[in-house]
């Protein structure tokens, strides 16, 4: 996409599990084009895992199976996962009203692939190690889902993070709070 777009100097800035995506981008990245990452409500490797068997009902760690039933129920999913995941109930309706129009255009609900993605055997795959670029790293305190996740787990990995806990938001800092996230986000630029 980089090569495609042609862009030069990039900042990503991944949400959760995607998280893992960004620091994969960033290390094979040959530029460097990617100049800085922004993570919000990454955990370490281990804590997804953690996480993954935490909360995530069994059939959804299977192979296509899990895929079938997250595509029947992704609707319910949803719903339950933003009364989980959102730190104001007044939020969840429009998070709701946003996730059913994505539906109704053809959008999916991939937990089940993320799960099985996420569960391999290694705990730090080398392509996630070394990572020297500026990276921001923001935790919404209020993520009922990862109340026992350690929000700093991930610096274990990338010491020289910089760490934000936004002690008002769920489990979309981003999205939560978009005026401070924007903020943020070009002050790092």
């Amino acid at each position: 996409m980089l090569n495609a777009l042609d862009l030069r100097a990039v900042t990503l800035v991944c949400t959760c599990v995607n998280g893992f995506y960004a620091l994969a981008a960033a290390k094979l990245d040959p530029g460097p084009r990617i100049r800085r990452l922004v993570l919000c409500q990454t955990p370490s490797l281990a804590e997804m895992r953690a996480w993954t068997a935490r909360i995530v009902p069994k059939p959804l760690h299977m192979p296509v199976l899990g895929q079938l039933l997250q595509f029947s129920q992704r609707r319910k999913v949803a719903d339950g996962w933003y009364h989980a995941a959102l730190a104001r109930k007044e939020d969840r309706p429009r998070f709701k009203a946003i996730a059913g129009r994505a539906f109704e255009q053809g959008a999916c609900f991939c937990l089940a692939s993320v799960v099985q993605g996420v569960s391999a055997e290694s705990d730090t795959p080398e392509i996630l190690n070394g990572i020297e670029l500026p990276v921001t790293l923001i935790w919404g305190a209020l993520d009922r889902s990862h109340k026992p996740t350690d929000p700093k787990a991930l610096l274990a990995l990338i010491p020289h993070a910089e760490f934000k806990l936004w002690k008002d938001c769920g489990h979309f800092p981003d999205l939560e709070d978009e005026v401070a996230f924007s903020e943020l986000l070009l002050q790092r630029i």
